[in-house]
């Protein structure tokens, strides 16, 4: 007969043995096999099996009650037992669990930024800046060659459109392309009025109407066509053309800007001529209309218009503050005359600080060399002291000038001048941090120029541009970009859709 003591052996072997094989059962569900459900269930009917084969004999002395103690002393060690083993197993399973996640971190691309070396420098006048040459002054252009990125022409209504809505842009196309062939950009003045010219400058089907008065005055002392402004039809006719040309040619990146006004070379007077606004000058009525217009209708092409707007006696903006909101440039045609900015009350300083000293920094500024002397000319840019005691390139800051008129400066000055000149003028980027990680890279830049850059322009690696464009960073400002792609060797470039496939926008750089 079996006693107790052999009976409680009995059943800690017995639970002993479920606990092994429960182990076995719970490392084979491990997921390293794809038959651990077959497993464990092929494990629980075994322990069934056994666990249904014991038969327990007693001495016959044993009372119920202690038997079913024992049972259950035994069972809850067994029990216990494959807690045990659970938590091992769930163990097991976190182990493993972090050294997959720990796996994972491993193989994660490395974001840490470091240092690529970088050597660049600006080499020549940069796009949309410097001093601009007549697109006619064919001999100095091609001795100048980089020296010079923009130039400079009139267009006449009249030699667009004679008939009405029927407009005729061949002429200026092929204008447009040889200025892109010289790896140039136009600046373009509209114009009706140039003192002495007699050309009707008004579209034929206009002037020909009964309403429509043909007139001629003496400006500047020689006989001139002014335009008739009391005839409406003349006004719709203006409005009109601006939006078919803002319909072709805005964005086109041949235009660098365009140049408006009314008067003589559109410049917002009729010096030493009559003035009879409504009549042979556009009403302030008209006036504020047309400017709200171009600013509707160029989303993308600078246009700017004459410091003498400023006068009261021409324009409505002395009278009307909110037309100071719209986004138009400026242009100061007597650039450097002998008083030029003595004071702040002085003509031309005046008529600056009255569009705002702050204006340069989304609108680009530019002019024309004073013609009211040879002297005037030649010495515009002497170095050290300019014509009258400072240079152009003090002038030039004071203004954040990006651009200016300078057609005759070849007859006096070297070409090495020229570019000096110009270089002095609008941006000038340098590149303080080029860094890359496996996934990106990061720059920043400063603006080292005198004037923003005012059309989109990207840092660029390897062809993939970064989300924030180089515009409007002012004078001394920095910008830092981070353009998704990065590696080992990265190439930095700026890319603008505002330039020339021809042009390049240099930076300089010393890391």
């Amino acid at each position: 007969m079996m006693t107790i003591q052999m009976f409680r052996n009995q059943l800690i072997g017995t639970a002993l043995l479920s606990f092994i094989l429960l182990l076995n059962g719970c490392i084979e569900s491990l997921p390293t096999t794809d038959h651990s459900e077959t497993n464990d269930s092929q494990t629980q009917t075994d322990i069934n099996v056994e666990t249904e084969s014991e038969t327990i004999i007693g001495t016959g002395t044993e009372t119920q009650s202690e038997i079913d103690t024992i049972m259950q002393t035994d069972t809850n060690i067994a029990t216990q037992s494959q807690t045990q083993t659970q938590t091992q197993t769930q163990t097991q399973t976190q182990t493993q669990t972090q050294t997959q996640t720990q796996t994972q971190t491993d193989v994660t691309v490395n974001e840490n930024y470091l240092s690529v070396p970088l050597s660049a420098s600006i080499t020549k006048v940069q796009p949309m800046t410097g001093i601009v040459f007549w697109e006619s002054n064919s001999n100095a252009l091609q001795e100048l060659g980089d020296a010079v990125q923009l130039e400079f022409s009139y267009l006449i209504y009249s030699d667009v459109i004679q008939s009405e809505g029927v407009y005729d842009w061949s002429e200026f196309d092929a204008l447009l392309n040889k200025v892109e062939n010289r790896g140039h950009q136009l600046v373009l003045r509209f114009r009706y009025t140039y003192p002495g010219e007699t050309v009707v400058s008004v579209p034929e089907y206009i002037v020909n109407q009964d309403e429509y008065n043909l007139t001629y005055a003496n400006v500047e002392s020689q006989n001139t066509f002014l335009p008739d402004w009391s005839f409406s039809g003349l006004e719709d006719f203006t409005l009109e053309f601006f939006e078919v040309f803002s319909n072709r040619y805005d964005a086109d990146p041949r235009l660098a800007k365009i140049q408006v006004g009314f008067g003589s070379y559109s410049e917002y007077h009729l010096y030493d001529g009559p003035l009879d606004l409504g009549v042979n000058f556009p009403s302030k009525q008209f006036q504020t209309n047309f400017l709200n217009h171009l600013n509707d209708s160029f989303e993308t092409t600078l246009w700017s218009i004459s410091i003498d707007a400023a006068s009261d006696e021409y324009s409505p903006f002395a009278n009307q503050n909110e037309l100071l909101e719209l986004d138009f440039g400026l242009f100061d045609d007597s650039f450097m005359h002998e008083t030029h900015s003595e004071t702040d009350r002085e003509y031309n300083r005046a008529s600056w600080l009255f569009f705002g000293n702050d204006r340069y920094e989304n609108n680009m500024q530019g002019g024309e060399f004073n013609y009211y002397s040879n002297y005037d000319q030649k010495n515009v840019l002497t170095l050290p002291n300019g014509p009258w005691g400072t240079d152009f390139e003090t002038f030039s800051s004071l203004y954040n000038l990006s651009y200016i008129i300078g057609n005759d400066q070849f007859e006096y000055q070297s070409v090495a001048r020229i570019e000096q000149a110009s270089q002095s003028m609008g941006y000038k980027f340098n590149v303080d941090i080029f860094e890359a990680s496996d996934i990106k890279t990061r720059v920043v830049i400063t603006n080292q120029g005198i004037a923003p850059i005012y059309y989109d322009a990207y840092p660029t690696v390897d062809s993939i541009r970064s989300e924030t464009s180089l515009k409007g960073l002012l004078p001394n400002e920095s910008r830092e970009f981070i353009i998704e792609t990065g590696g080992e060797n990265p190439t930095l470039t700026i890319e603008s859709d505002q330039i020339l496939d021809s042009q390049t926008i240099e930076f300089s750089a010393y890391l």
